[in-house]
């Protein structure tokens, strides 16, 4: 799971629990490395547990953005995420109180007293939009593609009185009241053993959680951060939206329990477990045969003026590099040889495993745009490709923190 390695300087972080701010970090300027530590998800009460450790960082995430300070990603320390969410409820007032949602159930709870459906949102996959991608944004394309299907609905979401803010319960989902947290979820462990939790943020709450920070979609920070930071803040959003997404049982219908510190669901009617779904999409660069030039394709939501790789979700029952011949095939045209497999990104966009490759055009006369999805396509010379990377050209290509740039990146890096 790795983002473009960008990056760009933010405060150290403080050393201590007495300490530390909005910004208080694990790690020093140079990156934030956090080990998934999943063998400490099974102890109970873990959440409560490290709620109550000074020590322990938290990532606040809304939807798919989180707070940043000085371009980098802000930890904060629990104490200091529920000072500032109890002082920003005094200030608002109860209405905005209540737009902050409600809190989530504890792990075990066997039921709630109360339940709503989610609203269609950008989450609920009414559609799968995907950043710098050449395929329709109303299916299911994935993030820097050029492909599209059809969309998953999503699950309900639940909503129950607050947890205790007494010390959690045995797996508990939520270790604390805090005004405008929907969910807890344990992230892993920074090299220095400090604990990092996930804090899932109502839609309603406002940026003053995490004071002096300028909250960011990963869309648009995720390249320009350190590749340790873009793979916590990348986690962070995938398992968030799961988390509030998908709490009822795709089987019976039954309100599940959250379970091992937020990364799985039991259902308590059926028995079933369930994880955190991810989907595989591949997604393709495609070259000359002399591998000179490349074939790039405009999404008819783009306003023809934007370029990126092709790109669809594996159907069931097919190979990776059976997706990458046929959504090629049916976006631009053109049969392809030579596919090669060239590195993997997760995209949470609402759950994608993007699987690059590199492939060879068999013959460059059959491209050919869909004109549905794909209203161009068009061949790039490397001096073309270097001055749209350089921001010295009208094309505009895919953004940064995208494994599509990556792809076209290597590709104009090498010799030619």
């Amino acid at each position: 799971m790795s983002l473009p390695a960008s990056s760009s300087s933010q405060n150290p972080p403080s050393s201590s629990a007495a300490d530390s701010g909005p910004q208080d970090r694990s790690a020093d300027a140079a990156d934030l490395a956090v080990d998934r530590a999943g063998a400490e998800r099974h102890q109970p009460g873990l959440l409560g547990n490290l709620a109550a450790d000074p020590r322990t960082l938290v990532l606040a995430v809304r939807r798919d953005a989180a707070p940043l300070i000085d371009g980098r990603l802000a930890l904060v320390s629990f104490a200091d995420l529920a000072s500032s969410a109890a002082g920003s409820q005094k200030t608002a007032g109860p209405e905005a109180a209540a737009s902050a949602g409600p809190q989530q159930p504890a792990e075990h709870a066997a039921s709630a007293p109360s339940l709503q459906l989610a609203e269609p949102s950008a989450s609920a996959e009414l559609a799968r939009p995907a950043e710098s991608t050449a395929s329709a944004e109303s299916a299911r394309p994935a993030e820097s593609t050029a492909s599209a299907e059809s969309a998953h609905p999503a699950e309900p979401t639940a909503s129950a009185p607050a947890p205790s803010a007494r010390p959690a319960a045995p797996d508990a989902a939520a270790p604390h009241d805090i005004p405008g947290i929907t969910h807890w979820a344990f992230l892993g462990r920074t090299p220095d053993h400090r604990a990092v939790l996930l804090a899932v943020v109502a839609d309603g709450a406002g940026d003053e959680l995490v004071p002096d920070a300028d909250w960011a979609p990963l869309r648009a920070a995720g390249g320009d951060l350190p590749a340790g930071e873009a793979e916590l803040l990348t986690t962070a959003v995938a398992l968030s939206g799961w988390l509030r997404d998908a709490a009822f049982c795709p089987a019976c219908g039954a309100l599940t329990e959250l379970r091992q510190a937020g990364w799985s669901r039991h259902c308590p009617v059926c028995g079933r477990e369930h994880f955190p779904r991810t989907d595989p999409a591949v997604i393709v660069l495609l070259t000359a045969a002399e591998g000179d030039r490349v074939l790039l394709g405009a999404n008819a939501a783009w306003g023809g003026d934007r370029y990126s790789c092709f790109a669809g979700f594996a159907e069931a029952g097919e190979s990776l590099e059976d997706a990458v011949a046929r959504e090629v095939n049916e976006e631009s045209g053109v049969r392809l040889r030579e596919i090669v497999y060239r590195g993997s990104q997760a995209w949470p966009y609402p759950r994608s495993l993007m699987l690059g490759f590199r492939a060879v055009v068999v013959d460059e006369v059959e491209a050919l745009a869909d004109g549905e999805e794909i209203v161009e396509v068009r061949w790039f010379t490397r001096e073309e490709i270097g001055s749209a990377l350089r921001g010295e050209s009208a094309v505009h290509l895919p953004g940064a923190a995208s494994i599509a740039r990556r792809l076209i990146e290597d590709w104009y890096g090498e010799t030619a």
